[in-house]
């Protein structure tokens, strides 16, 4: 590790070099992000590897990736040279410590070069079933995905795992460095701590994890102070064609409000202060706010005769006002310092919603009709997470659990932000 980056090979013939979790982690399904960049790059490659052995865990030099000789394992990898018929730009998966080089992809033609030196950014889900991957040159924006069968914890012989990184090269080298990497199970789950900190959400605008009354760990949205916007997103994109999302909030305060949404904007999307609820703007017609998105607001503040406790469905950063659903009349007081219980259930076209106030039991459910959610993001995948914003007058928003669980399926690979 130099200044943040991971340097698997530095250059040099016959290197081989690993890095991996120093706890067995969860591998049952999960959605993983690096970045990587190559330079000097002849031979021979690099992969990403889930593996039983342990944290020390090394293969062979060479075309072997560092890969080839560790057991119980898969690995994904990305190839610069042709060893044995696999050419000399491709990707693979591979299992068991077999010598990563056929049967592989062909990345030629795609406009990914492993070769050219620009930053690359790859993007993988595992559904339990499949791994979606998704490569794409962030100079060009060229891009390539793939869906590669496979039962990873069969492979592994266990539903947790060591994961990493190995690389390696022959008589020609290439400096291989890691730039970035995030990892997390799904579904994830958080409330009461495990959740307290990156890299588990990415935080703009000063939302904070902050202890409360409820917990040690909540999510600090807002802060009771005039003209926040804030927001916070799981960091990697997530199937979104079907799931199940479960949520709770407390909000006490006079304006303005929440929203969790969906979005293919990227971790820093950030929108308007005060009714905009840091998604759009406050008054319809004007510049929209987060783009490629959808929104279920809850908002304490009237800005356009939506009222002082409303909901409501909203798209591509329009203005988060009206029109909106009132719940004056239905039990759910969003201002009244009561833990508000969100359950929502997306079958593909319709998002069934029902919220519950803690305290009082009261509950309330509405069901929203002919939602395209792919469609309107620009993918079967988006950023998933809450904004919130507030204007002239403030409150308090703490977000206190949060799981989200896809469906298994995904219809079609995933799509880059």
């Amino acid at each position: 590790m130099s200044n943040g980056v991971l340097q698997l090979t530095n250059g040099s013939e016959y290197e081989a070099g690993s890095a991996f979790s120093p706890q067995a982690i969860d591998i049952k399904s999960f959605a993983t992000t690096f970045t990587f960049q190559l330079t000097y790059a002849q031979a021979d490659g690099f992969t990403f590897t889930l593996q039983n052995v342990g944290p020390n865990a090394l293969g062979q030099s060479g075309g072997m990736l560092g890969y080839a000789g560790i057991p119980n394992s898969v690995s994904l990898k990305f190839d610069l040279f042709d060893n044995a018929g696999e050419g000399v730009n491709s990707i693979g998966v591979y299992t068991n410590g077999a010598s990563p080089t056929m049967p592989a992809t062909d990345l030629t033609g795609s406009g990914v070069d492993l070769h050219s030196g620009d930053v690359m950014k790859a993007q993988l889900i595992y559904d339990g079933q499949n791994l979606h991957v998704t490569v794409t040159d962030t100079s060009t924006q060229a891009s390539f995905t793939h869906v590669f069968p496979i039962d990873i914890p069969t492979a592994i012989g266990s539903k947790t795992a060591f994961v990493g990184f190995t690389g390696a090269t022959g008589g020609l080298s290439a400096n291989q460095q890691i730039l970035s990497w995030t990892y997390a199970p799904l579904p994830f789950e958080w409330g009461g701590g495990p959740f307290a900190g990156p890299p588990m959400m990415v935080l703009n605008g000063g939302a904070k994890i902050n202890y409360s009354k409820y917990s040690p760990s909540d999510l600090e949205l807002l802060s009771n102070t005039p003209d926040e916007a804030r927001s916070a997103w799981f960091p990697n994109p997530v199937p979104i064609t079907q799931f199940t999302n479960d949520f709770s909030f407390l909000a006490y305060g006079a304006a303005d409000g929440i929203t969790f949404t969906f979005q293919n904007a990227g971790t820093s999307a950030l929108g308007p202060s005060g009714g905009g609820l840091g998604y759009g703007p406050d008054t319809p017609g004007a510049p929209v706010g987060i783009p490629n998105s959808m929104a279920i607001k809850f908002d304490l503040y009237d800005n356009q005769g939506e009222g002082n406790d409303s909901t409501g469905i909203y798209t591509a950063g329009d203005s988060p006002t009206v029109p909106a659903i009132d719940l004056s009349s239905t039990g759910i007081d969003l201002h009244i310092d009561h833990v508000i219980n969100v359950h929502m259930v997306y079958d593909g076209s319709t998002i069934t919603m029902t919220l519950r106030d803690n305290t009082t039991n009261a509950t309330w459910t509405h069901y929203f009709y002919g939602v395209d959610l792919p469609a309107l993001v620009g993918g079967p995948t988006a950023y998933v997470g809450f904004t919130g914003a507030t204007g002239g007058l403030s409150t308090y928003a703490d977000i206190l659990g949060w799981t989200y669980l896809p469906s298994n399926t995904m219809t079609s690979p995933v799509l880059t932000d």
